[in-house]
This record gives C-alpha cells, structure tokens and sequence, in this order.
C-alpha cells in the first residue's frame, strides 16, 4: 500500500481514470550518461505516453547515444539556451496531461509512473506530483531527499514553498497549469524553485508519492553540487516572488523575514568558499558579515573580521574543522541542493 501526502482537499473529489504522461529529458552534452535515463524512461510500468530528449545545442556524440532509441522517443533540437528553454520547448510538444522532468543525468525507478498516476487519479486537484529519491554524489548513495535534506510540507504550501524548496525537481506537473504561468522563466539560475513559487503561489498543490522511486545525481561542479551559488540563486528567485499579486500582508513578512535568513547563509557560504580558496575576494566577503547588516551575531561578525585579516589562518581552520566534524558550509552530504 503506498503511502500519499498532500493537502486536505478544498471540497468533493471524485476519482479520475489515470492520466496520461509524458517523460521529458532536457540534454546538452549528456552523451556519456543519457542512455541510462533513457532506458529508464522507457522501462517503466506505467507506460509513459510519450518520452521527449530536447538536445539543447549539443556539440558532443548526444546524437549517436540516442540513436538506439530512434522511433521510441522523440528527439528535438535546438539552439543551445540552457535547461529551462530545453523544457519550455518539449513542453510546448508534448501532448499528454501531466509532463514529467527527467534531468539526463538521473534515473526514474520502474514504478515511478506508475505511483504519480495512482496519485493523480485519486487526487485530481493536485497539480505537481512528486516521489522521494536517492541523493547520489559521485556514483555513491548518500542519503534520500526526504530523510533530512527537506521536509514536504502538506498544511500550508504556500509558506512551504517560501522557506525551502520541498518538491523533488523531478516532478510532475498538470501540463495546461505550467503553461498557465508562463513555463520556466530562462533567466534565472534556480529555474525550478522559481517555477514552484509562481504554481504554488497561483493557486497549484502538490502530492507526493513517499517512497524513493528516482535517483538524483549530483556530478561535481553542476550548479547542484555549487552550494554558495545555489543559495545565492534561491534568494534571487524569492527577491522576484515577493511582488507576487497573491501575498497576503502575513506572508509578504513572513517572505521578507525569510529573505533576510536566506541572504545570511548565501554570504556565509560564499565567505567560506572564498576563505577556503574557491573564490575570489575573502577579505571583501569576510568584512561583508563583520559589517553587515543586523542579524549575525557577536561570534560570527568577530570570527569574519579575524578571518578578513588573517584569511590563510581562516582557510587552515575551516579545512581542519572540516576534516574533524565534517562541518561545512560547502559540504554535499548534509546540506543543499
């Protein structure tokens, strides 16, 4: 028996006969590892209506990789303009209700259709359906999303949504309500967090299927395994939502409070990463916090003005504190996207 999460319905619902679904898989320069996403796209118990590979403007062999699958799925191309415009493009050509959103470098478990249409049949009011996942770094399990990296909230989403990002980005939506927002907004970083603000804030709700039936891979040196720049992307993203027409005076403060958390730890992160070597300008990013603006405390604002002054003494203690703890604003494992 699966077990379902999403919000008390707002009146009657009647059961529905299963949707339909199209598998979406955006690519650009995916040649080495998009058979396996394929493959499973293809293997799942629930057939999907269609599967779509949207080549963004590949230079690689994607071409040859795919061609054992020609006649199965359907190939797109286009000029390279990054993941969202790849999305918006295959959506625009799907024809089924639902789309679902498979990264080229992540797998979908075989009954991962199969879950999302029970939900969707029983829940037809919800119009993002999604399933726990494995969190897979560098070829190796390391936890589950739901099991420490982010809570999915079933009472109040719209402030769900404001404070983390608690939707697998490997969803499913109701085709006709992305669309009604605009699709994927190609210029922001964190595409999926911005999509999932404008639904849920719309008006959309989300289910979820609580068992891990995808696998999420983070490769060193994607935007997903980038924590500082993640963060950053996420307070960009909020700053834009929170103009949104729909927000109450409670949750416009509720927002604003949380904006100003969000940007701490984005300045924290991106210290670090700079203290530790990886970026530019650790003085200037130590004595960002030292002299910052309320919020950080007496230890912190004194640790960054010790650090901006002596930043080779800073960096040789935050790598032995990582070495020790495993405390880090810069470590996978326990923390981010």
């Amino acid at each position: 028996m699966r077990q379902f999460l999403a919000p008390v319905p707002r009146g009657r619902i009647v059961p529905v006969p299963s949707p339909s679904f199209s598998i979406i898989i955006p690519a650009y320069q995916a040649a080495a590892f998009i058979a396996e996403a394929v493959e499973s796209a293809l293997a799942q118990t629930f057939s999907p209506h269609e599967v779509i590979v949207c080549d963004d403007g590949s230079t690689d062999e994607l071409a040859q990789a795919l061609r054992p699958y020609l006649g199965r799925i359907t190939l797109l191309r286009k000029e390279h303009g990054g993941a969202a415009s790849a999305r918006n493009v295959a959506v625009r050509a799907a024809s089924s209700e639902f789309v679902a959103f498979l990264d080229a470098d992540n797998i979908f478990l075989p009954e991962y259709l199969e879950a999302l249409s029970e939900l969707a049949a029983i829940r037809p009011d919800l119009d993002i359906l999604t399933t726990d996942a494995h969190l897979e770094l560098d070829g190796e399990i390391y936890g589950r999303y739901y099991r420490g990296k982010a809570k999915f909230i079933v009472a109040d989403q719209r402030r769900g949504i404001i404070h983390q990002h608690f939707i697998f980005a490997n969803a499913a939506f109701r085709r006709e309500s992305l669309l009604l927002v605009g699709g994927y907004d190609e210029t922001v970083l964190a595409e999926d967090t911005d999509l999932l603000l404008r639904m849920i804030l719309g008006g959309s709700r989300a289910g979820l299927v609580d068992e891990p039936l995808a696998i999420y891979r983070i490769r060193s040196g994607t935007l997903s395994s980038n924590l500082p720049r993640s963060l950053r992307s996420g307070v960009v993203v909020l700053e834009r939502v929170s103009r949104h027409p729909s927000l109450t005076y409670d949750e416009r403060h509720y927002l604003h409070r949380e904006l100003a958390d969000k940007r701490r730890e984005a300045d924290l992160a991106e210290a670090e990463e700079a203290l530790r070597g990886f970026a530019p300008h650790p003085r200037r990013k130590a004595l960002k916090i030292a002299f910052g603006p309320p919020g950080y405390g007496f230890a912190a604002r004194t640790k960054a003005l010790v650090a901006a002054f002596v930043p080779g003494a800073a960096r040789r203690y935050l790598e032995r504190l990582e070495q020790r703890t495993g405390r880090s604003r810069l470590a996978l494992q326990t923390r981010g996207r």
